[in-house]
């Protein structure tokens, strides 16, 4: 089988990259810490001196609400985004794109100040998060907002939005985890009204120019799924946006889903998953 168009340019709204070949959010352990983040530039600049086009970094938090550990990775701060612009120099030297991916934990936080989309457990942490209110989902709206922006600052060439594997935007999607009754919760147009918003409101602050993935889970593996946000289209729902799609699992457990023998939660793209990239989508699509 020949792919005669892989290494071929593609160019996305106003962004061009040199070829097809890009690589997917995968979490180092590098995240975490400061003073990992030489070691993560010569990780990511090494790729794509290999010649990727366009590189996504592990998950980010948006608050401290949403880190996947205690003092996890996070962007909220202008000094971290300082912190940052090592890694995207490095990349951008050997001629490859990176986008930062902002990952909100939601109930699969390992840490006592976790949020969901409801008070539900996890089976894979021994936390139960609090229920955004109201208010609450505004703060996190706007709070992935800033660290869209703070990327930028930073010199990344654009965010993935981290909407599946189980983690809080999964969570409002998920009826199985989202037992909601005000407009974040009930219909299908409800439970998806939080990630359009999220999409919809980074795009008109970023502008057209500003690369943005929305990744999305195919396949939920929960009771009483809801295919219809995943049916929806992706068109539809994130104008300008591509996606990337896929399934993944935690220590066997795929984290929306009952039961499970892990203490604590595999990160999205460190187990074995079926994952499709799309690509991702400025203000035109791909041509």
């Amino acid at each position: 089988m020949t792919y005669p168009h892989l290494l071929e340019p593609l160019q996305l709204g106003s962004v061009t990259l040199r070829n097809r070949v890009i690589m997917g959010s995968m979490h180092t352990g590098m995240e975490d810490r400061a003073k990992h983040i030489p070691e993560l530039a010569a990780y990511f600049a090494e790729r794509a001196a290999g010649g990727a086009a366009l590189l996504i970094t592990g998950g980010f938090a948006p608050n401290l609400e949403g880190a996947l550990l205690p003092a996890g990775s996070m962007l909220r701060t202008e000094r971290t985004a300082r912190k940052h612009r090592i890694i995207t120099d490095a990349v951008h030297a050997e001629g490859g794109l990176i986008a930062l991916q902002i990952l909100h934990a939601g109930r699969y936080g390992y840490q006592p100040l976790s949020r969901g989309a409801s008070k539900i457990k996890s089976p894979i942490t021994p936390f139960r998060p609090r229920a955004l209110s109201s208010r609450g989902v505004e703060r996190t709206i706007r709070a992935y907002l800033r660290t869209a922006r703070l990327a930028r600052s930073a010199g990344y060439d654009g965010v993935e939005i981290m909407g599946s594997e189980g983690y809080l935007i999964n969570q409002f999607l998920a009826r199985h985890t989202n037992n909601r009754t005000d407009s974040w919760g009930g219909s299908a147009q409800n439970r998806m009204r939080f990630p359009v918003e999220i999409v919809r409101r980074i795009r008109e602050a970023m502008g057209p120019d500003f690369l943005i993935s929305y990744r999305i889970s195919l396949l939920d593996l929960v009771p009483d799924p809801d295919r219809r946000p995943a049916e929806s289209g992706s068109g539809r729902l994130f104008p300008r946006t591509c996606c990337s799609t896929g399934f993944s699992r935690h220590r066997r457990v795929h984290p929306s889903a009952p039961g499970g023998n892990a203490h604590r939660p595999r990160r999205a793209g460190s187990g074995p998953r079926r994952h499709v990239r799309a690509g991702l989508a400025t203000g035109a699509p791909p041509r």
